[in-house]
């Protein structure tokens, strides 16, 4: 089935998800697929095994653009591709992970900005029944909290599968909903870093972990 360009296809982080999610979208233009854990590894995998994969195939065979040389973005299904996991270091993981795929099986895919993360909120500000706000890290719960007051009923998201329709309806469809639309204005040094941070090699991997991260947090200053 054609679906046209505005169409998104989400990914999800699991089923659990699904059921709430499921209700909020607009079925016109929004389908969902659920992955099963962390999806195979694209960059550290030969790739007969990242097309043998259950997921892939299945994502793949939604999307009926064709891989590598064959790809070709007249056929597909789904306009855009939405990465719809936890807010949490698996499911950044997990995003990485989809991320990656694209670039090695269809790279044409993100450079056409067809990509999206999805995000989804941490927190929940109920002033009352009409004023309900939505904080997608610590940072706008305080701006929040700042323009809104402090009295107000606070809830922590620990995941997809704790959000109500209503949250869906709202944070994640709706419009207090935040689609980051993966663009990258140097392809050049996009290739060089995914390859660096999820390919097979280590010892360049390493490096940058060592330079760049500050782990006086782990031990205490």
């Amino acid at each position: 089935r054609e679906h046209g360009e505005d169409s998104l296809l989400g990914i999800t982080e699991g089923d659990s998800a699904l059921g709430a999610m499921a209700q909020a979208r607009d079925i016109k233009h929004i389908a969902l697929m659920p992955i099963r854990g962390k999806i195979i590894s694209a960059l550290k995998n030969n790739l007969d095994d990242v097309l043998a994969n259950e997921e892939v195939k299945s994502i793949f065979s939604a999307l009926n653009c064709g891989i590598l040389d064959k790809y070709d973005s007249k056929k597909l299904r789904y306009g855009k591709v939405g990465i719809m996991t936890d807010a949490d270091k698996d499911g950044l993981s997990i995003g990485c992970l989809i991320i990656t795929l694209f670039y090695r099986l269809c790279p044409q895919f993100l450079q056409e900005g067809r990509l999206y993360w999805i995000r989804m909120p941490l927190y929940v500000l109920k002033y009352d029944k009409k004023r309900v706000y939505y904080a997608f890290d610590e940072h706008e719960r305080d701006e929040l909290f700042q323009k809104y007051g402090t009295k107000c009923e606070v809830s922590r998201k620990k995941g997809i599968g704790e959000n109500s329709v209503q949250d869906n309806e709202m944070a994640v469809f709706g419009e207090q909903k935040r689609w980051e639309r993966l663009t990258v204005d140097d392809w050049d040094d996009f290739e060089e870093k995914i390859i660096m941070m999820m390919g097979k090699d280590t010892t360049d991997r390493k490096e940058f972990v060592l330079q760049n991260v500050d782990f006086t947090h782990l031990w205490g200053e």
